[in-house]
């Protein structure tokens, strides 16, 4: 049986300068992949294996990621960056199989994978702050993650 692994991903990102150097951040990345027949449990898919089409199936994943960041100039000595970032991301894996599991040890393998079907949702949200502060030969940078 055929076991396949298509990937697509697109990358953009935009600067915006106000006056006095002032400056405005957007980036958003996109992931998409399709593998039929490939489940692993981490594994690179071997072109080679002894179980059957039964023991496999297809998982998708779709990754959205966003970062909006300002830069701001208060003086020569002191900046301020505030950056938020987004993503989210979808992973259903389904069986080519409903039948149970049977394990021929070192021969074969049939019926579904044990942990499929299975769907994973990851949601995060990230901000920070930090303002820097020069003072002669000394720098100081303060801020917060959350």
């Amino acid at each position: 049986f055929e076991q396949t692994n298509r990937a697509t991903a697109m990358t953009s990102k935009t600067d915006y300068i106000f006056n006095g150097g002032h400056r405005l951040t957007l980036r958003y990345n996109f992931s998409d992949s399709v593998e039929t027949n490939a489940i692993t449990v981490g594994a690179a898919v071997n072109p080679v294996t002894n179980i059957s089409v039964e023991q496999e199936g297809n998982e998708l994943d779709r990754i959205h990621n966003g970062t909006m960041q300002y830069t701001h100039i208060f003086s020569p000595r002191i900046v301020n960056d505030l950056k938020f970032s987004g993503s989210y991301e979808i992973r259903p894996r389904t069986a080519n199989s409903n039948n149970p599991s049977v394990n021929l040890q070192n021969v074969t393998t049939w019926g579904a994978r044990s942990f499929l079907p299975t769907t994973q949702f990851d949601k995060r949200w990230q901000i920070t702050d930090s303002m820097t502060i020069l003072s002669g030969k000394h720098s100081v940078k303060v801020g917060f993650d959350y």
